[in-house]
């Protein structure tokens, strides 16, 4: 049986798997590649999962980690900093401030919407 995947309709030229996340409110899938997000339904173009895919899978995941736990801390009901559940505004200021750097610093391979 042939494993099929969520890819973004964006950009045919660069097959890009989407990445089911929580960091946008309501979207649960989105494109490391261009930043389409999706609700669950209706998401990209079903396709095959290739070994290529699954490789750029594995590197997109690997560069948008941080980018993604950033955007993930605004959209959080609550989220554990040094062992204590705490909501996302009463975070340290340096600590917001860090993840506002990091969403700053994200580029977009691809068109970014």
């Amino acid at each position: 049986m042939t494993r099929t995947v969520r890819i973004c309709d964006g950009h045919p030229d660069r097959p890009t798997i989407l990445i089911w996340t929580f960091a946008f409110s309501g979207k649960e899938f989105w494109c490391p590649h261009c930043g389409y997000t999706s609700g669950m339904f209706g998401a990209g173009s079903e396709g095959e999962c290739t070994p290529e895919l699954l490789a750029q899978l594995q590197e997109d995941e690997k560069r948008s980690a941080n980018y993604l736990m950033a955007r993930a801390c605004l959209v959080a009901t609550e989220v554990k900093h040094n062992g204590v559940w705490m909501k996302p505004e009463d975070l340290p200021e340096d600590v917001k401030r860090m993840h506002a750097e990091t969403i700053a610093a994200w580029k977009y391979e691809g068109a970014s919407k």
